[in-house]
């Protein structure tokens, strides 16, 4: 399944919860930089596969494929994000 317009949530998480740079991430995934940056501008399509290989190589429990699905749904779709709201109220 292809995330589209997913990139602008994949670069927060990189950027804001994992806080490394774009080499960094590349490294630890196994990537190269000029891919993520593609895959971060939406230039190419990210899978659920793909978050979840990145899951298992970065073993670093702050990146979650879940969350980072969740967030990018909730921006994407405004009654997912009221849905989740109220399925976890107080977060």
């Amino acid at each position: 399944m292809k995330l589209l317009g997913i990139g602008p949530t994949l670069r927060r998480w990189r950027e804001t919860v994992l806080g490394v740079s774009l080499s960094e991430f590349a490294a630890s995934v196994g990537s190269d930089k000029g891919s993520i940056s593609k895959y971060e501008n939406d230039q190419l399509h990210v899978t659920l596969e793909k978050l979840d290989e990145w899951q298992s190589k970065l073993d670093d429990s702050r990146y979650s494929s879940v969350h980072i699905i969740t967030e990018y749904l909730s921006n994407r779709y405004p009654k997912f994000k009221e849905f989740v709201q109220n399925a976890n109220p107080g977060e």
